[in-house]
């Protein structure tokens, strides 16, 4: 019978443990842990056909703001389950020309608007409207009336 042979890099992302030093870097896993977490809540946006055209300042965002993401992704999903695919979502990074400020919107495109878009947005976003207190960000649910982004 053959034996298997582990060592510290088993069970410790790289550069997270050194046995010289007898220490774990507990900024290391937190990162790595936030980095999984994230990674899987992208592939959650794809799964559902959300789009996000810039994905690594969306990413930054939720990482700076890592108590949203809840948030988000409650609305991210309550917004697909509202809306078929005939409607476009997609996940931004607003930043306002005027001040120093950015949140994450999710934006409902249709080639046609239905009469009835914005109460559907609406509802959406008033179900989220009071996990939002306390939060370190903000997100919206909205539309901007423009056809749905082609890539």
């Amino acid at each position: 019978m053959s034996s298997a042979t582990l060592n510290h890099t088993d069970f410790f992302p790289r550069g997270t443990y050194s046995p010289t030093e007898g220490s774990i870097t507990f900024q290391s896993l937190a990162s790595n842990a936030l980095n999984w977490v994230l990674d899987k809540l992208f592939g959650n946006f794809d799964s559902m056909g959300l789009l996000v055209p810039d994905r690594a300042g969306v990413y930054e965002y939720l990482i700076k703001h890592y108590d949203m993401k809840d948030v988000v992704f409650a609305a991210c999903v309550a917004a697909r389950e509202s809306l078929d695919l005939r409607y476009q979502l997609s996940l931004e990074l607003y930043q306002d020309p005027e001040e120093d400020d950015e949140h994450l919107v999710l934006f409902v495109r249709q080639n046609k608007y239905d009469k009835d878009i914005m109460k559907t947005i609406e509802a959406i976003d008033e179900k989220f409207d009071s996990d939002m207190k306390g939060k370190s960000g903000w997100f919206l649910v909205t539309t901007d009336f423009e056809r749905p982004i082609s890539y």
